[in-house]
């Protein structure tokens, strides 16, 4: 089933393919109380073409007033990312061997981070890729629809079929963020 020529990268959820995807939403909050109940819902619906990697993410919130925008530049965390303003991330293993990925993010405004993970933790910001998202402010909250080419992933020639994936979303307002996959903040 090809859905390319029905998915419009434009940060509202109008294609009719969304509909058919169950959405990701059990997502828990890993700071500031690590594994409790997220304070606002967030569902990420997620499909794979021959080409790339779709996502539609809706960042529900009940002050949507208080979403905090912020241009900055491409890959600026410290302005655009971090505790500066709203935003959604999400990981990709895509050779499933826990150490290596790729980490794409969107704040509310629509700018763009992306980087390498390598040694687990470590991040190489200077990792470009071409890839696209648009994201939209409402009555709800916010939304992010991307897409992101397989070109964007320096895959090995043989595809590995299972891929890690992990997703985070940060909330300004509260602080707060939540977490597909959480780890336990515990020290041995």
């Amino acid at each position: 089933n090809n859905y390319e020529t029905v998915v419009i990268v434009d940060g509202l959820m109008v294609d009719e393919i969304w509909d058919k995807i169950p959405a990701i939403n059990d997502y828990v909050q890993e700071f500031p109380y690590n594994g409790e109940k997220t304070s606002f819902n967030t569902e990420v619906r997620m499909f794979y073409s021959e080409t790339g990697i779709y996502i539609f993410a809706r960042m529900h919130d009940d002050n949507p007033s208080l979403i905090q925008e912020r241009l900055a530049k491409k890959d600026d965390l410290e302005n655009g990312f971090l505790d500066s303003a709203d935003w959604v991330m999400f990981s990709f293993d895509s050779r499933h061997d826990h150490q290596t990925g790729y980490l794409f993010a969107v704040n509310c405004s629509g700018i763009k981070a992306d980087a390498m993970i390598f040694d687990d933790l470590d991040y190489d910001m200077e990792h470009n890729s071409v890839w696209y998202a648009e994201t939209n402010i409402d009555e709800q909250g916010w939304t992010a629809e991307i897409y992101l080419p397989f070109s964007a992933f320096r895959v090995d020639s043989e595809i590995n079929e299972t891929w890690g994936f992990n997703s985070k979303r940060y909330i300004y307002h509260l602080n707060e963020i939540d977490s597909w996959i959480n780890f336990s903040l515990e020290t041995k």
